[in-house]
């Protein structure tokens, strides 16, 4: 079956297509107009605890506003993110923060198309705990296209629409 060009396919592997496509609309919205959350305000610095705030709101099963994903891609996230709080505690103690932390030359300018860090067993240095924390959430974004999508045409169809 053909995809739409506004389709993304639920599945938490993207083929390359799809990578460039979702990455093409992310980087074409105007990210800079939303209001972003205290939560993430507080630690502007600080992408690891950013990384932690969210992980923790949205994708821990136990939280009160986890988010509707695969559970191949909340299985995926959840083992990138240990994996990272390991890498984090080893190197850094119990603070397990990583302050004024930036993120690498190599990790800002990828292009993402290829975002998805290939699991491994243990975090072996900086440049990979960095691509890892700036991709950890990408296995999600399939899912939450298609949740936004799902909601936008219910409004669509809605009389108050």
């Amino acid at each position: 079956a053909a995809q739409s060009s506004t389709s993304i396919d639920r599945s938490t592997t993207l083929n390359s297509a799809q990578r460039r496509h979702l990455v093409t609309m992310l980087m074409a919205f105007r990210w800079a107009e939303l209001p972003v959350a205290r939560s993430i305000a507080k630690h502007a610095d600080d992408k690891w605890s950013q990384c932690r705030v969210l992980f923790e709101k949205y994708i821990q099963d136990q939280s009160m506003e986890c988010i509707n994903i695969s559970f191949n891609a909340s299985d995926v996230i959840q083992h990138h993110f240990m994996l990272c709080s390991e890498y984090a505690q080893n190197k850094h103690g119990n603070h397990c923060e990583l302050l004024n932390w930036n993120v690498s030359a190599d990790a800002a300018n990828d292009d993402h198309t290829d975002a998805h860090v290939p699991v491994e067993e243990e975090i072996q240095d900086d440049h990979t705990f960095q691509r890892t924390v700036m991709c950890l959430f990408d296995f999600a974004l399939s899912d939450v296209f298609e949740n936004l999508n799902d909601a936008l045409q219910r409004f669509l169809r809605s009389k108050e629409f």
